[in-house]
Order: C-alpha cells, then sequence, then structure tokens
C-alpha cells in the first residue's frame, strides 16, 4: 500500500532554537488560527504513563522455529545461492489505549533521528516509528542513505558499554554484514548516481537507549537525466532489511516469513518539489496499528490490534540463537510500550542517551585519473553515442549477472577513464551478444559476479568458452581482453575443466582476506599480499594434478591463492588475454 499526500500544512518545531514554525498557504485559515493560537499557548509537558501491562501478545516464531530458519540459511549461503538474507518475526496483540499514546512513550523512552507518526483515519491505521535508520536524502542534488548493521545491546555500566561497543567493532561477523551493505548502497545508488562520484564514510557506533549500532553514510551525486523518484525507486526497499543479492533475498524472504510485511520496513518520508529536498526513513522499530471496530475518531476508545515486527541480517558467521536474542534487542522498547512485557529482557542500561561514537577517517586515495567514463545501457546504444566516446577510449563490455555489487565494478572502471556498455547476462541472447560486439567495439570485456553458479547466466557461459577458443575478437581480429570476477571467475574455470564446489574451507564474505601471489599476469605490479575483499562460497577445482596450491587448469595458469594456499584466487591463460579472480578488486 501506498500513501500519499500533498501537504500545504506545517507545523515545524526547530529544536536547535526550540521554536515552533507555521507554514500554511497564503490567506489560510488553518495557518491564521493556528499562529493565533501559539502567540497565547504556554507550554506544559505532559507526564508520559508506563504502558498498562496486558500480556496478550503472541509471536509468528517460537524461538526455536526462529534459530531453525538461521541453519537453513546458512545453508544456502554455503550452496552460493546469497551472501546475507535479513528475516523477520512479528509479535501481535490488543492495544489497550490510542497508537497516540504508545507513540508518546515511544518518543520518550526510544527516541530515534527518523521517528514517524501516521494515522490515517480511512484506512483506520495508525503507524508509531522510531527508526534509527535512514533510507535516502537529497538535497542540492546529492542523494545520500545511512545504512545500519550490526548489533549489541546497551551496557548496565559505563564499563559494559565500552566493552560491548569494543566487541561490536572488532567482532568479524558484525564488520563483514555491515561491509556487505556497505558494498550494496554503493551499488544502489550507482544506478542514479553520476559515475565515480559515489563516497562513503568510515562506520561509526551510535548508541540509542536499547541497542547501538554499527553505521556509515554512503552518498552520490544525481545524475542529471534521474530524479528524487528515480533515486527512491533504486533504493527501495532498503538492502539492510533484505539482504544481498537482492533480487534473490526478496524472493527467500516470502518463502521464509510467509507473510507479507505491510509497513514495516517499508519507508515514510517527504519530497519537496520546490527545494528538491527529501528524506525517508526506514520503518523498522516501527508498531503497525489496525482499528477493528467501525469508529472512525481517534481517542473515542476504539479497540486496536497491533503488530510489532524485527529481525537482523544473517551471514555464513550467524549464531542462531544470538540472531534469535538480536531480534528480541529490537523489538523490546515497542512491545514495552505497547504493554506486553512489564520490563526489558535485557535490563539496567545505565543511561538512555543517544550517543555517536565517530571511528578515525580513512583519507581515499587519488588514482589520479584526470577523466571519468560513463555507463550505457548496452540494448539502448546508438552509434552516436559510439562517436561520441570515441575509437581510442577504452570502451569496455560489463555482463551484468545481477549481483548487489554490479554498479560499483562499474563506476571504478569508470573512475579510471573508460566508458562501460552494460549487457544483462540472464536477459540478453548469445545471438544479441555476437551482433553487439561487431557494434559496440569494445575494447576489453568483464564477467561480472551473481549468485548461484555460472549455468544461471548463458551468455557468461557462452563468452568463457568462445573466449577460450580465441573466437572473441574484435573487427581487425584482434582477441578482445576479459577479466572473469567471481561467477564470471568461475564460469572461465569449468570452461577449462575445472569442478565448481562448495569450499572446503567455508564460504567468505564481505571479509577482507590476504590474497597470495606469484606477481605474473595481472599481479605484476601488486603488493604482496594483496588484501582484497572475498564474496565466496563455491570455489574452483582442478580434477587431478597439483600445482603447488593443489589445483592445476588444463590451460589457465593458477597464480594467486587464499591466505592457506590451498584455494585458488586467480589464474590466467598463458597466451590469450584472459584473466580471473575470486574476489572484488
Amino acid at each position: 500500500m501506498a500513501i500519499i499526500w500533498q501537504v500545504e500544512r506545517w507545523l515545524i518545531h526547530d529544536k536547535p532554537s526550540n521554536t515552533l514554525h507555521v507554514l500554511s498557504n497564503e490567506r489560510d485559515e488553518w495557518g491564521a488560527k493556528v499562529k493565533k493560537f501559539l502567540e497565547s499557548w504556554k507550554y506544559e509537558p505532559r507526564e508520559v504513563l508506563p504502558a498498562i501491562l496486558n500480556g496478550s501478545e503472541t509471536s509468528s516464531h517460537t524461538d526455536l522455529q526462529h534459530a531453525d530458519i538461521v541453519r537453513v540459511v546458512k545453508k544456502a549461503i554455503t550452496a552460493g545461492q546469497l551472501y546475507q538474507l535479513n528475516f523477520g518475526r512479528r509479535w501481535m496483540g490488543e492495544l489497550h489505549e490510542n497508537p497516540w499514546e504508545t507513540m508518546l512513550r515511544l518518543a520518550h523512552d526510544s527516541p530515534a533521528p527518523y521517528s514517524s507518526w501516521l494515522y490515517c483515519p480511512d484506512q483506520k491505521i495508525a503507524l508509531c516509528s522510531s527508526s534509527p535508520e535512514l533510507l535516502l536524502a537529497s538535497d542540492g542534488g546529492i542523494i545520500s542513505t545511512r545504512p545500519i548493521k550490526g548489533t549489541r545491546p546497551r551496557g548496565r555500566d559505563p564499563q559494559e558499554e565500552f566493552s560491548l561497543r569494543s566487541e561490536l567493532l572488532k567482532c568479524k561477523k558484525e564488520n563483514a554484514e555491515h561491509r556487505m551493505l556497505v558494498d550494496l548502497e554503493r551499488n544502489e545508488l550507482g544506478v542514479v548516481c553520476r559515475p565515480a562520484s559515489i563516497e562513503h564514510t568510515l562506520f561509526q557506533v551510535e548508541s540509542y537507549p536499547q541497542v547501538q549500532h554499527l553505521v556509515s553514510e554512503v552518498k552520490g551525486e544525481l545524475k542529471s537525466e534521474c530524479d528524487l523518484w528515480d533515486a527512491l525507486q533504486a533504493t527501495f526497499p532498503g538492502g539492510s532489511i533484505t539482504g544481498c543479492p537482492k533480487t534473490v533475498t526478496c524472493s527467500a524472504i516470502d518463502l521464509l516469513e510467509k507473510h507479507p510485511r505491510s509497513f514495516w520496513t517499508g519507508s515514510i518520508g517527504y519530497i519537496d518539489p520546490r527545494t528538491s529536498k527529501s528524506a525517508w526513513n526506514i520503518l523498522i522499530r516501527t508498531l503497525e496499528a489496525h482499528q477493528d471496530n467501525g469508529d472512525n475518531g481517534v481517542g473515542s476508545g476504539e479497540k486496536w490490534q497491533a503488530i510489532i515486527q524485527a529481525g537482523g541480517g544473517l551471514v555464513i558467521g550467524s549464531n542462531p540463537e544470538a540472531e534469535v536474542d538480536e531480534a528480541k534487542w529490537k523489538a523490546e522498547a515497542l512491545r514495552k510500550a505497547a504493554g506486553w512485557i512489564e520490563r526489558s529482557e535485557n535490563e539496567g542500561s545505565f543511561c538512555a542517551e543517544i550517543a555517536i561514537h565517530p571511528q578515525p577517517i580513512k583519507k581515499q586515495i587519488n588514482r589520479g585519473f584526470t577523466e571519468t567514463g560513463d555507463i550505457f545501457e548496452g540494448k539502448n546504444i546508438d552509434s552516436t553515442i559510439l562517436k561520441k566516446t570515441g575509437s581510442k577510449k577504452v570502451r569496455i563490455i560489463f555482463i551484468d549477472n545481477l549481483d548487489s555489487f554490479s554498479y560499483n565494478i562499474m563506476h571504478s572502471c569508470c573512475g579510471m577513464g573508460a566508458d562501460v556498455i552494460r549487457l544483462c547476462g540472464i536477459t540478453t541472447p548469445v545471438d544479441s551478444f555476437n551482433e553487439l560486439l561487431s557494434t559496440l567495439k569494445p575494447s576489453h570485456i568483464i564477467l561480472g559476479p551473481g549468485p548461484g553458479r555460472p549455468n544461471s547466466s548463458i551468455l557468461t557461459q557462452y563468452i568463457s568458452k568462445q573466449s577460450l577458443l580465441g573466437s572473441i575478437t574484435n573487427l581487425e581480429g584482434d582477441v578482445i581482453p576479459i577479466l572473469g570476477i567471481c561467477l564470471g571467475h568461475q564460469a572461465l574455470g569449468e570452461a577449462d575443466g575445472m569442478e565448481l564446489i562448495e569450499s572446503p574451507l567455508g564460504a567468505v564474505h564481505g571479509q577482507p582476506s590476504q590474497i597470495l601471489h606469484n606477481g605474473e599476469g595481472i599481479f605484476s605490479q601488486i603488493q604482496q599480499p594483496a588484501i582484497m575483499a572475498r564474496y565466496n562460497s563455491l570455489i574452483l577445482k582442478e580434477k587431478g594434478g597439483n600445482n603447488g596450491g593443489g589445483y592445476i587448469p588444463n590451460q589457465l595458469i593458477v597464480n594467486a591463492w587464499d591466505e592457506t594456499k590451498t584455494l585458488p584466487m586467480a589464474f590466467y591463460h598463458p597466451t590469450l588475454p584472459i584473466f580471473g579472480i575470486q574476489f572484488h578488486p
């Protein structure tokens, strides 16, 4: 459901100056009345009473069922189907008061920067949200998002508070979970932002009354041909509450949760068309209430049925019991405000203040490139664009296998001055590719990453096989250099006779890893060891033989391994410009 209102009457509380402002159309009767009222009004603080305990809640899942779902998701990650999935459960019950009372209690006990209240009388719906997370904001052509992932409870004293915060910052599982989300948000902003304009900050810890989180900011410059609605479409629903790759995880969530999420993980926000400013939250820490009688008035003693939902991001390092506890931490303030539980299951925080704990800023290296390339959709490209880009410029065909990080790679290429032509590896027919190859005249081809196995992308498999035959050439007959990344790397390996198996050392997603190499091929000017981010559950294995790391290809030569020197991380062809890497460059 989408509820859209044209708002022409505003009452704005300017918190820094602690003043109220009335905005309305000229000669608006409501505006005049409110302004006159405020001139004589004296603010009297209203006492916020605790909820009356009614204990009426039920849950969609038991703790054991919740833990079992975590194990199911971890098996899917091990099989290479996804990297991270956000699962949520729900608590349901009756409110023994109007939802506005619940909202006042939330605002008092659990303040958050993107809190919101919505009451829609014709739909008999009320939403009480104490959300800490920004989905999207825009200001002056710059769009931004603030992804949250990684959670610990608050401490009972300053020492425990510091210990929990340090534990959160050092935890490999939480860091990997957060890094994956930041990469996903960079990718989504990349769809609508000017190439090479995406920036992100190092995460910091933000502490709220019940929990503390890892939070980062990602921002970029909106492309001239895109507007705020394009940006909203590119980022909704938020990556922190779905997972990655997003298309796969959204389908899996439907199967696992077995009920629509409704407004939970949706968004409340505004767009000002005059200034192009906007802000949209993610509706987490949100209570959804439905009026269950015929009354339309707020405060007339009507009955309300409410739903609270909470969950967390599941990764290969998730502990089932810990994930159950995390969901309860997140739902606790809402369940308490609704009167469903008497006190915190993690009671005793020494303070309830919101606090931000910034980390040292890391300066980004300027690689010295003076020219920025552009991204084109291959199915829409025409000869005029090709003439504009020039014949001497690096022009890369990127085979997009619907990975959640594809645009990050394309933006990196543009930042080095290359033009990138995107072709979907799932929907582009092989015959069309052969025609496009002669039309687009690429200087290079990248076979991109993606979920699952290479057989999900017939085009990637075709290019891999033809490249090893030396058949992917330009009009002059020269072989076009090809780089396979992750799924593209695996497709090249399978085409060369390798076997794709589940990694015997387990899945690694979002973690910086040491890559040991011999300095050959594309590693000729790369430091030893190289530190790269790995996103793989599957690994290539030669069916026989040994080459230091235990994997000898038929033609391709392995030239990089993981830190144990047992898993191949890269290879190259001895005579053809073909390269593969099992990590994100």
